[in-house]
């Protein structure tokens, strides 16, 4: 397990995104949110990241657009979420180098192993 490691939340659904970080906090990451893609995109700015999980839709700069942004600047593993079904989305997010697309709902045994997983393959390739 990756205890202590930066996560970056961005998500726009407010109860969800506290979920969430509740649930990662509780197995001993440090987790920093944000309620949209533009905040997210400033705070990777201002720090570095171990792992950023991002919503697809959100209002100002979404997920896809975010992502695009990060990967101008760095390598950091990204985690995609969205509550659309379809390829469509799946084919967006990995156009835009993400490292993982989950669907909601999910229950929190998959994003914690989606989140190993992601974390796992950055200590290998560093």
């Amino acid at each position: 397990m990756s205890v202590g490691s930066k996560i970056l939340l961005v998500e726009d659904d407010q109860p969800l995104r506290q979920s969430i970080a509740k649930l990662l906090e509780s197995h001993g990451y440090s987790v920093s949110q944000a309620g949209n893609g533009d905040v997210g995109q400033f705070m990777t700015l201002l720090s570095d990241y171990d792992l950023v999980i991002s919503d697809i839709l959100m209002p100002e700069i979404d997920g896809i657009a975010m992502t695009k942004f990060i990967r101008q600047r760095t390598s950091t593993p990204i985690i995609l979420i969205t509550g659309l079904k379809g390829k469509e989305m799946e084919e967006r997010a990995k156009e835009a180098q993400a490292d993982l697309f989950l669907t909601k709902p999910f229950d929190g045994d998959d994003l914690l192993e989606a989140v190993e997983k992601v974390l796992q393959k950055k200590r290998i390739s560093h």
